[in-house]
């Protein structure tokens, strides 16, 4: 009894220790990589924009179907409705987009993803509401989560259509 007691105190230090050095943007984004719907291999912040952002990479085609479809002329198809279409393999000129909306962390991920040369690419885009836990990138003093705020999230979503548009023309040449 005496030894478990012991073993789960040093368990407990042990973890309080290794959090006390990670600092709130490692936090944020390890929160963030548990909510994609996908592994990425590679993830770095994209500085200059106005909303968090991450750009991912993957050695491998990414096949986790998508809740809608973008098109190189930016017309949305979305998949996800009462109607449940399989859609076809990615190609190259089709931007893929699954959106997160997590009330518990009251925030909403856009991820939109590309393939170049068989490999999965792409931009996470992350619309987080004030919060405790991440009191630095909480950029939106109203929840984002919550359905009465949509069409206000419509409108950043469309504006992520638009760069992810200019990204995949920029990256076809």
């Amino acid at each position: 009894m005496i030894r478990r007691i012991i073993v789960w105190g040093l368990l407990v230090l042990m973890v309080s220790c290794q959090t006390k050095n990670v600092s709130e943007a490692q936090k944020f984004e390890a929160s963030i990589r548990k909510e994609l719907p996908f592994h990425v291999d590679s993830m770095r912040w994209v500085n200059g924009t106005d909303i968090t952002t991450f750009q991912f990479a993957n050695q491998d085609y990414v096949s986790t179907p998508p809740d809608a479809e973008i098109n190189s002329n930016g017309v949305l198809s979305v998949y996800r409705t009462f109607i449940f279409e399989k859609p076809t393999s990615q190609s190259e000129d089709h931007i893929w987009r699954n959106i997160i909306v997590s009330k518990k962390n009251r925030r909403v991920i856009c991820i939109d993803r590309y393939l170049r040369e068989g490999k999965t690419h792409g931009f996470v885009y992350v619309m987080q509401s004030e919060s405790k836990k991440y009191p630095t990138f909480g950029n939106y003093h109203w929840d984002v989560s919550d359905s009465h705020n949509i069409e206000s999230v419509g409108i950043a979503l469309n504006h992520f259509r638009d760069i992810a548009v200019k990204q995949l023309k920029g990256n076809a040449k």
